[in-house]
């Protein structure tokens, strides 16, 4: 039987109410937890044959790390990094131009080649969220860097630097055994709107001819962007701790429910 374990502080309450409410309707089974920020064990619930966990970086690594319960956690660490997207899906991929490497040899090497880079991590680990900075920005951002201890940003992380693209709109994709089972566009001309209603069937097509030559898991996220030179992907996110906007959570919940009892 599978149970979903989703997170209640931390997270937004009308996300939370959705997943309650969905697994109701579903008859499926539900328990909420408390997670201790940085903690690094797994809050107390009542485990079931499969438990599909939703919530912090903190709760997913935790169950990730577990070999109790880590089949609960869409996730590998190798096949969810952008050096791996750009491996497989090539020109497809908004940022085929990048360069992948450590930050300190960034710094020594490219930093002043251009003014401004698009930067973020190599891996999926949400050290830090992709952005536009200045040379001089980034400068002064890695000596601060050099200053503390964290294990998931320091001089050697990897990271992705490519020349800033210009993008029109962008949606977030949840793919399950290599269909989009539900979308939203979340941004346009670089302002938050959100949308269910402005999903082009090209860009599902789009996905779908992509995640049919690969796919980093049989359920993860993808985000695409629209540019002049048509739909891009900007990366893959693990589902467990992705954002949703105007999706469909209890469809989300049939679908991935369904596919963990016939596979799993």
């Amino acid at each position: 039987m599978v149970k979903w374990i989703v997170q209640q502080n931390l997270i937004k309450p009308n996300i939370l109410k959705e997943f309650e409410q969905a697994c109701s309707n579903l008859k499926i089974a539900f328990e909420k937890v408390e997670v201790i920020p940085f903690s690094q064990e797994l809050p107390s619930f009542i485990p079931s044959d499969f438990n599909i966990f939703y919530g912090s970086t903190t709760l997913i690594l935790n169950a990730y790390h577990s070999k109790k319960y880590n089949q609960g956690v869409f996730y590998d660490k190798s096949t969810f990094t952008t050096q791996n997207y750009g491996k497989q899906w090539k020109h497809s991929m908004l940022n085929a131009d990048s360069l992948i490497l450590p930050f300190q040899d960034f710094i020594k090497i490219h930093l002043h080649s251009q003014e401004k880079w698009f930067i973020r991590p190599n891996d999926d680990t949400k050290s830090f969220t992709g952005t536009v900075l200045s040379s001089q920005e980034i400068e002064e951002w890695y000596a601060k860097i050099l200053t503390i201890e964290n294990p998931f940003l320091n001089p050697q992380t990897l990271i992705l630097v490519s020349q800033p693209k210009i993008i029109f709109k962008e949606w977030r994709n949840v793919i399950v055994d290599r269909k989009v089972i539900d979308s939203s566009r979340y941004i346009w001309n670089n302002q938050l709107a959100i949308s269910k209603e402005d999903i082009p069937p090209e860009m599902i097509d789009f996905v779908e001819r992509n995640v049919s030559v690969y796919a980093p898991h049989d359920i993860f996220v993808m985000d695409v962007a629209g540019t002049e030179q048509g739909f891009k992907i900007i990366e893959c996110n693990c589902f467990n701790g992705t954002g949703f906007y105007e999706h469909r959570i209890e469809e989300i919940v049939k679908h991935i429910s369904k596919f963990v009892e016939k596979n799993y």
